[in-house]
């Protein structure tokens, strides 16, 4: 599974670089951690401005499209769409 999260941090206590991570332009507003589907189990974390932390959506987005495409061809190489009944 693929997954993303996000949590705001007080940079009082943490010890954030001064830039983002992501583009080095803005300061980070978000501590972020990414979970790859088939990755070796250690997630990507840092620190992003709010105008990076939307590409981590769309990586996540494109990462269930890909499985969902995936999926609908392996019924479609079963032949499980043909025998399904539609309701009357």
């Amino acid at each position: 599974m693929t997954k993303v999260s996000f949590a705001t941090f007080d940079p009082v206590l943490h010890d954030a670089p001064v830039f983002c991570e992501i583009c080095a332009n803005l300061p980070p507003v978000f501590v972020y951690e990414f979970h790859a589907a088939g990755g070796d189990g250690n997630a990507v974390t840092g620190y992003c401005c709010g105008l990076c932390a939307p590409g981590f959506l769309r990586r996540l987005e494109a990462a269930e499209a890909e499985q969902w495409a995936a999926e609908e061809a392996a019924l479609e190489d079963t032949d499980i769409l043909d025998t399904v009944d539609s309701p009357a």
